[in-house]
């Protein structure tokens, strides 16, 4: 039930943006353009992701992969966008690396970074017409396929002493936000947006070994763009 639901959410979502995205191309009444943008972005990830949530591969019972408290630390990303009338559509990428622990009965420790991936698509609404004003406000949705390399997020016990090894974690999310983009000139534009994301993960990979974790990531993230008008 649990994944029909996860699904289902994301067909929502892919659905609304295929519409918004017909909507802006079909429109006639302004000229469409495009644009690339430059961000610096902040993000702050909970869930799961804890530190504390840990487990064993099923049939793979001296391999166990660990969940982590991945500090708040700052990415980039790139954009690439195509605006028309008070419609947007995006495709983006976002990395980051963020310093993670793991909390035991013992205490805490350091098992490395994790390096955060993003790659997705958004579909934005300007609630006040571009044409009119230098400073727009936005609301927007997007689907993305989300990676968290887990540098030291693995062991295999089935050796003396154990081995550490890398974890990788991907799934299927999607956002929302709002944010606000402030016209200089006609070419270039400061933009800042705030998004909260939810994240399925469905695969985790350690040591060659491949299973679904079933964990759940959310993620805050508050970025700070420079968009190039062409």
């Amino acid at each position: 039930m649990n994944s029909l639901l996860k699904k289902s959410g994301l067909i929502i979502v892919f659905a609304v943006c295929l519409c918004l995205l017909m909507a802006t191309v079909v429109s006639a009444e302004a000229e469409e353009r495009y644009y690339l943008r430059l961000q610096g972005a902040q993000s702050n990830i909970s869930g799961d992701f804890d530190g504390k949530t840990g487990g064993k591969f099923i049939d793979k019972e001296t391999i166990m992969v660990a969940a982590p408290d991945m500090d708040n630390d700052t990415g980039y990303g790139i954009v690439f966008g195509a605006e028309k009338d008070r419609l947007c559509g995006e495709f983006n990428y976002l990395t980051g690396k963020h310093d993670s622990k793991v909390h035991g009965t013992s205490g805490s420790y350091d098992i490395g970074q994790t390096t955060l991936e993003r790659f997705g698509f958004d579909v934005k609404y300007a609630f006040i017409d571009p044409a009119n004003s230098k400073i727009v406000p936005f609301g927007l949705l997007g689907i993305s396929r989300d990676s968290f390399l887990v540098e030291n997020g693995a062991v295999n016990t089935a050796s003396t002493p154990s081995i550490e090894g890398k974890a990788k974690y991907q799934g299927w999310g999607y956002k929302i936000g709002a944010g606000v983009v402030f016209r200089l000139h006609d070419k270039l534009a400061l933009e800042g947006s705030y998004t909260i994301s939810k994240t399925s993960l469905d695969r985790v990979k350690a040591f060659n070994e491949t299973r679904d974790p079933g964990y759940k990531v959310n993620c805050q993230t508050i970025a700070v763009s420079l968009n190039y008008y062409f």
